[in-house]
């Protein structure tokens, strides 16, 4: 029961960090800030997660990492159409999609790696935080 109110939790506060993201980049017409905002919120989810030493710290951690990951992704694919001129929309379209299935595709992968490396989780989130900074 307690799992599935974290769960529920996570995507209740995803919906509201995408409905606010979308409201306030559309009012302050800048969608690269939110964006950065939103990565390094996802960072720092995913390095609490991996080095938090408790259940509450790794639940937070979770918490953030689910309020902000379809936000960051959301920000990120609606910024191409400010960025880039009316003839490169469709490449850099499917640019950015290309990029997002590779990244969807390898990712599993790494984190399976590292944890059959280390024995556990950790090694995984931590990398896949430096990766999300970068």
């Amino acid at each position: 029961m307690h799992i599935g109110y974290s769960v529920s939790s996570g995507g209740i506060l995803g919906v509201m960090c995408v409905l606010f993201a979308g409201w306030n980049s559309d009012r302050t017409g800048d969608r690269l800030g939110d964006a950065s905002a939103y990565t390094i919120a996802l960072a720092g989810a995913l390095l609490l997660m991996g080095v938090g030493s408790s259940p509450a710290l790794v639940i937070v951690g979770y918490l953030l990492f689910a309020a902000t990951w379809f936000t960051m992704g959301v920000v990120v694919v609606s910024a191409w159409a400010d960025l880039l001129h009316v003839r490169q929309l469709a490449v850099g379209c499917a640019a950015i999609n290309t990029l997002w299935q590779i990244g969807s595709f390898v990712s599993p992968y790494a984190l399976g790696l590292a944890k059959d490396a280390t024995g556990d989780l950790r090694a995984g989130l931590i990398g896949a935080s430096v990766v999300a900074a970068c």
